[in-house]
């Protein structure tokens, strides 16, 4: 009959190692994935920069605005990472650019879905900026839906004259706004007028600070169910301290997560159960009997997408544990993931996953456990999964 299971130090140590391996494998693998980077290259000289929300976005099938003039080039290079999956990321880091260099109107050019690049070109007009068509989530959904490839003549450069022209009207137009504020605060100390409210209430722009129209992100929320084979590797003793081989059963694990300001950081909650029956003969004693494992508790993941398709994804949690061998007990618990997605769909991603579980228990009075020894059970199992993005 089952009595117990004991987990020894030395396969502690053994296991410990491998949580290590994992850790230093996951850890290179985020690395891999980087950031979006941007390059830039002029036609001209730097004109003085401008406020990001008064850059102008072109999309590939608008027509460029009148007197516009080519200052430079710009490309933001994606990284392995889908430009649909960032491309409003992509875009406030190309508008950023075009803004601190001096221009007020981006011209997308390609949008290449295999390099994951956008290549545009940096531009300056003297029309007054139409601010439907600067950095904002409407902007960015109807860019999404344009051509990718531009077909109608982009920004041509700019002459000497043209560049002499506009740097003499920003000139004459900031000696016109330092004059402005002298008079204001000439006129402020004259009448020693103090209005603490509107201290905080400035919005006007300053010289070269760039205004960063970061676009707002929607939370990744998904729910994931994964089936598969659980094996227990701790060892498992019985009435007569013989050890029993290791057992394999069933196990089933649920993951509700989130992603939210993150796009590789995010937190969920783990609940696993596996069933195990026992029927083996060892040195002439047979020995019937199953037992129960469940846990359930929050956990952190992370994620490294290498394609538009394939994904990492990594979790750790601890929580409460539950175990039904003789009798039923609660106690503590932990649970790790390691599993590969491939994304079938915007919404559908099917994959398969390493999972490692641990838990400790309370040992019943007839069980002495030496130093350095827990009562509980091991399992690690390899799953099927499947993940439905909200």
């Amino acid at each position: 009959m089952l009595n117990f299971a004991k987990i020894f130090n030395q396969q502690e140590q053994f296991k410990n190692k491998k949580m290590k391996r994992l850790f230093y494998v996951l850890a290179t693998g985020i690395l891999v994935g980087c950031s979006p980077k941007v390059t830039s290259e002029m036609m001209t000289k730097d004109f003085q920069p401008q406020p990001t929300n008064h850059v102008m976005i072109i999309g590939a099938a608008d027509d460029i605005p009148v007197g516009t003039g080519a200052i430079g080039r710009v490309v933001v290079d994606g990284k392995g990472t889908s430009v649909r999956k960032q491309y409003g990321r992509m875009l406030n880091m190309a508008v950023k650019e075009t803004a601190q260099k001096g221009g007020n109107v981006l011209v997308i050019d390609t949008v290449d879905t295999k390099k994951n690049s956008v290549k545009a070109t940096m531009g300056y007009t003297n029309e007054t900026a139409d601010l439907s068509l600067t950095l904002s989530p409407f902007r960015i959904d109807v860019l999404q839906k344009m051509t990718t490839i531009r077909r109608k003549p982009s920004a041509q450069p700019m002459d000497e004259v043209q560049q002499a022209g506009i740097a003499q009207q920003q000139d004459s137009v900031k000696q016109l706004e330092m004059e402005k504020w002298q008079v204001a605060t000439q006129n402020m100390a004259a009448q020693k007028v103090v209005d603490d409210n509107n201290d905080n209430g400035d919005n006007s722009y300053n010289g070269g600070d760039v205004i960063n129209a970061e676009p707002q992100k929607a939370d990744d929320v998904f729910f994931k169910l994964s089936l598969g084979s659980a094996e227990t590797v701790s060892e498992i003793l019985v009435d007569n301290g013989y050890t029993l081989p290791k057992q394999h059963g069933f196990g089933a694990s649920m993951t509700y997560g989130r992603f939210t300001n993150s796009k590789w950081l995010g937190w969920g909650l783990d609940f696993f159960y596996s069933h195990t029956n026992i029927s083996e003969t060892v040195r002439g004693y047979h020995y019937e009997g199953s037992y129960t494992l469940g846990y359930m508790g929050p956990s952190v993941i992370l994620k490294a997408n290498f394609t538009d398709k394939f994904r990492l994804l990594f979790s750790l949690g601890m929580g409460v544990a539950f175990c039904n061998d003789q009798e039923s007990r609660f106690g503590y618990g932990s649970k790790a993931d390691l599993g590969l997605e491939f994304m079938v769909s915007d919404a559908i991603g099917i994959g398969i996953e390493s999972m490692g579980f641990a838990s400790s228990f309370k040992a019943p009075k007839n069980v002495k456990l030496k130093d350095g020894e827990r009562y509980g059970y091991d399992q690690s199992a390899l799953m099927l999964s499947a993940r439905y993005h909200f």
